[in-house]
């Protein structure tokens, strides 16, 4: 059933389709697809859970493509975030990492 609402889900931007389509890549069925969720929001993406987002280079590849809709996402949601300056003076790959954690 999970895998059939991630199937079905309509992104708002291109940024989401791409996150649907890698989760749906990694899950084999509904329980793995709960436990990749579950590790998502327990760990962020750099745990492995993805291997798309593993390596610092596909992480930052992924955030300079679709920069834009990560902070229009961060903007609508500012409410889940709390600023600092270790963020904002991060590098590109540390905070496409910590969005990366957030948005997913």
């Amino acid at each position: 059933m999970l895998m059939e609402e991630l199937r079905n889900f309509t992104p708002q931007n291109e940024m989401e389709r791409v996150i649907a389509d890698i989760i749906l890549k990694e899950a084999d069925n509904d329980e793995h697809l709960e436990t990749i969720i579950h590790d998502i929001l327990d760990h962020g993406c750099c745990s492995g859970v993805l291997p798309d987002f593993v390596e610092v280079n596909g992480v930052e590849t992924f955030f300079k493509t679709h920069h834009k809709e990560v902070f229009e996402t961060l903007k609508e949601d500012k409410d889940m975030i709390t600023w600092s300056k270790e963020i904002i003076e991060g590098t590109t790959a540390e905070l496409a990492h910590r969005v990366l954690k957030i948005a997913i």
